[in-house]
């Protein structure tokens, strides 16, 4: 408990959250974890957790500091219901904030997860899938996706968003490949669908960016960054979250290509991000 009262001299800190909840138990666990709980049962433990939290957020040795990655085990953390999920979120970002955290990683049972709350966990800021079996979550929403064209259409609204979704699951399954070819149809159905400037545009621009930056290829990945980054900036505004993202991605391809007046401008020009870089392009 000592360390909680030092000074942590700039170290990155990890945060491991501990969602103790499933459906049922495995043969092979010998974790502490308790099956078949109410909404009731759930929410005590939540208190509990935010209490320690927030306890931590005061102590010297762990006040203001920046996590680098934050990981939630169990247990079935996708126990949790969406609105569970995203007031659980809503409630810790009082305390503590993983916006910059270089991944945050999220323990799944395939049994538990819906289209909804695959999507409540990207909008939560998880940026890795921890399943026991990702083929089993990439099946379901490959199938998904083919409901969908068959009822929206290939560039139905619902349609793209769930194409979106799966080539999330695809680059967290490590398919990366996979998922630039499904991204790059959404860019293109997002452009017909919404507009060259519209939000969604940009966003699946983003998306796709990051994994043709984190593979090395600046050459493509740059203008996808620098017009997703243009359209948020008007849509969005320099403040948001999604558009200082895309500008610290943005900052990142310039340097690795050797453009650092113009990396150095943009930071300078977007608040935030004068010294984040985005952990994707970078590894």
């Amino acid at each position: 408990m000592d360390a909680f009262g030092s000074d942590p001299d700039g170290r990155p800190m990890g945060l491991y959250i501990h969602i103790p909840f499933c459906r049922k138990r495995c043969k092979f666990c010998y974790f502490r974890v308790y099956t078949n709980q109410n909404a009731k049962a759930i929410e005590d433990y939540v208190q509990s957790l935010l209490a320690e939290v927030r306890m931590l957020s005061e102590k010297q040795g762990t006040k203001d500091r920046t996590l680098k990655f934050v990981y939630f085990g169990g247990g079935t953390p996708s126990y949790l219901s969406s609105r569970q999920l995203r007031s659980l979120r809503e409630r810790m970002s009082e305390y503590i904030s993983w916006d910059d955290a270089e991944e945050v990683t999220f323990e799944c049972e395939p049994g538990t997860l819906s289209l909804d709350k695959v999507k409540t966990l990207k909008d939560i800021g998880v940026t890795y899938l921890s399943m026991r079996d990702s083929e089993q979550a990439i099946r379901f929403l490959t199938a998904a996706t083919g409901i969908y064209e068959t009822s929206f259409g290939e560039h139905g609204a619902l349609t793209l968003d769930v194409k979106s979704l799966t080539a999330t699951a695809l680059a967290m399954g490590g398919k990366n490949d996979q998922a630039e070819q499904l991204l790059a149809r959404v860019v293109i159905g997002n452009r017909e669908t919404h507009g060259k400037t519209a939000t969604l545009t940009a966003k699946s621009e983003f998306q796709l960016g990051i994994l043709l930056g984190k593979r090395g290829d600046y050459e493509n990945a740059g203008p996808l960054l620098k017009h997703a980054l243009d359209s948020q900036t008007t849509n969005l505004g320099k403040e948001d979250r999604a558009t200082q993202q895309t500008a610290a991605a943005y900052v990142s391809v310039l340097e690795r290509t050797g453009r650092n007046d113009e990396a150095t401008a943009l930071r300078q020009a977007f608040t935030g991000t004068s010294s984040a870089q985005n952990p994707n392009i970078n590894r």
